[in-house]
């Protein structure tokens, strides 16, 4: 007999995540077939934990039309999970798998036809859950229009109360695409058990029984913020009102940051030498990792002077090293910039790559690449403007 309600809650896997140019033996974009192992992984975790009930709380898929291997896959590992728990499983729809047309159907509606699976993808409803004597309030990134139109009230037939929902909440920083903030007093209620935000990709407590559970895998525009906090997925308690624990699931990538080297004033020769010594930094070297350098304040001649051959050889070793080459002139500007509610600057760049990660773009269109093309042309337009200034 059971002695307490387990819950495990999961959001923003973003599976079919695509970035950089590097693919695997069969042809699959890299990074994509990280995202998708450590979804398994957490999935086998899940597993263990004999739980009663599992939310997936938005963005299981980081398109509204992901491929058909993508699809396939992850059908068969819910499949998997659903008979190996026999537990049911309530998903919200995100902002990247929801279709802007009401005409074009949600992708998550697929897996209701496994067992004990439940999908809200348009609307702020609640859905009973008789497996688990429970009721979820849904509220789906779409639903978030008609938040202020709709009574969300626990169910007095239910003996748990659960709000889910995939938004931003006020005080939590927000990007350009966040039409709609969530106002605190949603989360608020003492009748609700428990509540599983998705969308804001850090792991944090807002509320006395609130939680984000983070995004799975380092997957936002600015995913550099992130590598100091956990990824994974929450395990709760309803009885006892009681997170039991974060359940942290590790990336099979290695993400290395490289500090930033302040470049005013030094020559090309110094610049050189400060790059080359900070890609030695890393004992067990780059192969293979995502690496990063920000280089502030660089003149631009000792920008026209880089050793290339030195950042060649660096990026045929890492699966992917972003290479941050700030102007002085960009580097006077930054105070310009917009700032988001944790006071990191957002560059032009940084609009380009959320902007081409949030919107949907057309069948045949390579995200990735369209994203690195978007960048190639703000460095050749940053290199124009150099030149001017040099000339």
């Amino acid at each position: 007999m059971r002695t307490r309600m387990r819950v495990l809650h999961l959001a923003d896997v973003h599976l079919g995540y695509r970035a950089y140019s590097r693919v695997t033996q069969y042809g699959i974009n890299q990074r994509e077939a990280d995202v998708f192992q450590t979804f398994e992984r957490a999935l086998e975790l899940m597993r263990g934990l004999d739980p009663d009930l599992i939310l997936l709380a938005g963005d299981l898929f980081h398109t509204v039309r992901p491929s058909n291997l993508v699809i396939h896959n992850t059908f068969r590992r819910l499949a998997k999970l659903v008979e190996a728990t026999r537990c049911p499983i309530v998903m919200v729809a995100g902002n990247h798998e929801s279709p802007r047309s009401s005409e074009v159907g949600c992708i998550l509606r697929l897996f209701t036809n496994l067992p004990r699976v439940y999908v809200e993808d348009a609307k702020c409803q609640p859905l009973r859950i008789p497996e688990a004597n429970a009721t979820v309030y849904c509220v789906p990134h779409r639903g978030l229009e008609s938040l202020g139109q709709v009574v969300m009230e626990p169910d007095p037939a239910s003996k748990y109360n659960i709000l889910m929902l995939h938004g931003t909440l006020d005080g939590i920083e927000t990007g350009w695409y966040d039409t709609y903030v969530v106002p605190r007093r949603v989360v608020r209620s003492d009748g609700w058990d428990y509540v599983a935000c998705g969308h804001y990709h850090k792991h944090v407590q807002v509320e006395s029984r609130a939680f984000y559970s983070g995004s799975l895998e380092y997957t936002s525009p600015r995913f550099w913020a992130e590598l100091d906090l956990p990824k994974g997925f929450v395990e709760y308690n309803l009885d006892e009102r009681a997170k039991v624990r974060f359940h942290q699931v590790q990336s099979p990538r290695l993400f290395e940051h490289l500090g930033t080297i302040d470049a005013s004033g030094l020559s090309a020769a110094e610049v050189n030498e400060a790059i080359a010594a900070r890609l030695a930094k890393p004992k067990d070297g780059l192969k293979d990792k995502v690496v990063r350098l920000v280089v502030e304040a660089i003149s631009p001649a000792a920008k026209a002077d880089l050793d290339h051959k030195l950042i060649r050889e660096a990026r045929l070793q890492a699966l992917h090293l972003d290479l941050d080459l700030i102007t002085a002139r960009r580097a006077e500007g930054r105070d310009g910039e917009r700032r988001e509610g944790d006071g990191q600057s957002r560059t032009l760049e940084h609009e380009w790559e959320s902007f081409v990660e949030e919107r949907s773009i057309p069948n045949g269109v390579d995200r990735a690449r369209l994203r690195e093309m978007g960048l190639s042309y703000l460095a050749q337009a940053q290199e124009e403007l150099d030149a001017a200034e040099t000339a």
